[in-house]
């Protein structure tokens, strides 16, 4: 199996990454029984390379692939054309309510590792998502949503633009600190090492500084610092729309509770009520939906923002 076209150094990811996944590079050594099975192989090989070079950038490359027999020997030829590398040229960030205020918006924005300009590679966009969720608990939004990304590549121009759109939640204050389960220690020395106030605002941070030094005393076999909170959220839009087809007008209602029960889980739940009225050329009709909303988040890693252990 010989490969040509990504010999230069800046495909050296690529070609390492399909030598490591090739259906045909993985059985070069093993006895060849049909022809038909070996082009399987080789069209599968071909749709992981275009993969990879979309994954990093090459949006218009293409793939040839040649099959020759010598005596006994079938030698398999894989041409490569990477193309033009895109680059990313905008990138959006769009917030729901409750909107954070504009020194938040400018952190977020500053602290958003994808930059116009850079290589299209769609990890960095990943990356840049999983990043952003691990720096909205240390601006106080400990309670965020999932983030929604959009890429959208345009062909003519060999870009790729970019839209997040984020849901922070409501920003959250420290509030009362309980401590419980002492028996030989004072709850005055533990008192000590709490230095925020109820009104400031939280962060990870001040949790994971929280549980070390409590840790260096070396008082205690185990520390559990839990979250205790619960959140109601009240959310009521409206909709019109008005086509050729039909005109319409829709109320949406949303009603929801956030409650942590542990350092680990979350559980939500709610209700939402839709009422449409829809008309068009034949009739005028109203429609109503109920749905129940159940959900929950699990995370039982060692640190928030570098994990080494647990789950998410």
């Amino acid at each position: 199996v010989k490969v040509s076209g990504l010999d230069a150094g800046k495909f050296r990811k690529i070609n390492t990454t399909f030598t490591q996944i090739s259906e045909l590079q993985t059985k070069q050594t093993d006895p060849i029984y049909s022809i038909a099975a070996l082009k399987k192989y080789l069209e599968t090989d071909s749709k992981i390379l275009e993969r990879i070079l979309r994954s990093e950038g090459y949006y218009n490359g293409r793939v040839e692939k040649e099959i020759t027999r010598l005596k006994n020997k079938l030698n398999i030829d894989i041409t490569v054309f990477p193309g033009v590398l895109y680059k990313i040229d905008i990138v959006k960030i769009d917030y729901k309510e409750p909107f954070p205020n504009r020194e938040i918006q400018t952190k977020i924005n500053a602290f958003t590792p994808l930059r116009s300009g850079a290589a299209a590679r769609a990890q960095d966009v990943i990356d840049a998502e999983t990043e952003i969720a691990s720096f909205l608990p240390e601006l106080g939004f400990p309670f965020s949503k999932a983030i929604k990304k959009d890429m959208v590549i345009d062909h003519n121009l060999k870009v790729m633009n970019i839209s997040l759109t984020l849901n922070t939640g409501i920003r959250r204050h420290m509030g009362t600190t309980q401590i419980k389960g002492l028996k030989s220690v004072k709850e005055d020395y533990i008192s000590k090492f709490i230095i925020w106030k109820k009104q400031d605002y939280f962060t990870q941070k001040k949790i994971l500084n929280l549980r070390k030094y409590i840790n260096r005393t070396g008082l205690f076999s185990g520390i559990k610092i839990s979250r205790v909170d619960q959140t109601l959220s009240l959310q009521t839009s409206y909709r019109r729309q008005d086509t050729d087809a039909f005109f319409a007008n829709t109320l949406n209602s949303t009603a929801g509770i956030s409650r942590i029960m542990s350092d680990a889980l979350v559980l939500r739940s709610g209700m939402e009520l839709e009422y449409s009225d829809i008309r068009d050329a034949n009739a005028d009709r109203n429609f109503y939906t109920a749905s129940l909303l159940v959900g929950g988040r699990w995370d039982s890693s060692d640190n928030f923002l570098d994990p080494t252990r647990g789950f998410r």
